[in-house]
């Protein structure tokens, strides 16, 4: 697992400690237990980390690797991804790597893209509720990055989540890597602030009890 973050979304009124149980293994320490590569073969986990790579030559499949969490690729969501009601953000972690591929024809003038799909399970129609792509909805670069998008669209659903790598017949192969997937809870709001006499206040209080008792006792004699 990786540990050096570059943001790239500003966290949104959201802390590190605000993390839903809704996903497992979602820093790949248990290589992929928990997620499904929907058939695929090119979707690994090296290191703690998870890998999403393009085919090398012009594949009959345009999307070379997919990883799953919450359905088995069948879209009969055996095992959903349940999100609480309170749920705002995905957040993961994700670095690129490009390739030559001498194979490949290199006609279109598109790049291979990593899209993230959550499919919701009570109004699943054979197409994405939600739907982001890298280059438009987030960036992927070189270096590590920290994403967060906003789905609370989706809040108190079940649903599967979805990485799946397109692969463009650009000339070049793709890798993107996965780590650290979670979803984020809003944060409650802070408790409010318990009221404190100041040391003054308690010293001109003090001072107009004794005061009271040193009259009661002048009229009594």
């Amino acid at each position: 697992m990786q540990f050096l973050k570059f943001f790239f979304v500003p966290a949104l009124l959201l802390s590190s400690n605000t993390f839903a149980l809704a996903l497992v293994n979602g820093d790949f320490s248990s290589d992929l237990s928990g997620w499904n590569n929907a058939g695929a073969t090119d979707a690994t986990v090296n290191a703690g980390v998870a890998e999403l790579s393009t085919q090398v030559g012009d594949g009959i499949n345009p999307y070379s690797s997919v990883l799953v969490q919450g359905d088995d690729g069948s879209f009969t969501f055996g095992s959903p991804v349940v999100l609480g009601a309170d749920i705002e953000t995905l957040i993961f972690d994700i670095r690129f790597d490009q390739f030559d591929d001498s194979l490949e024809a290199g006609f279109s003038s598109f790049d291979d893209s990593l899209t993230v799909a959550l499919y919701d399970e009570l109004d699943f129609s054979g197409s994405s509720d939600l739907i982001f792509s890298s280059g438009s909805d987030f960036s992927a670069e070189s270096i590590w990055q920290t994403v967060e998008l906003d789905v609370t669209a989706l809040a108190g659903h079940t649903l599967a989540l979805s990485f799946e790598l397109f692969d463009e017949s650009n000339g070049f192969d793709s890798t993107f890597y996965l780590d650290n997937i979670n979803f984020l809870a809003a944060e409650p709001p802070p408790e409010p602030p318990v009221s404190v006499s100041e040391p003054s206040s308690l010293m001109l209080l003090l001072i107009g009890i004794v005061g009271m008792f040193a009259r009661r006792r002048h009229f009594k004699k």
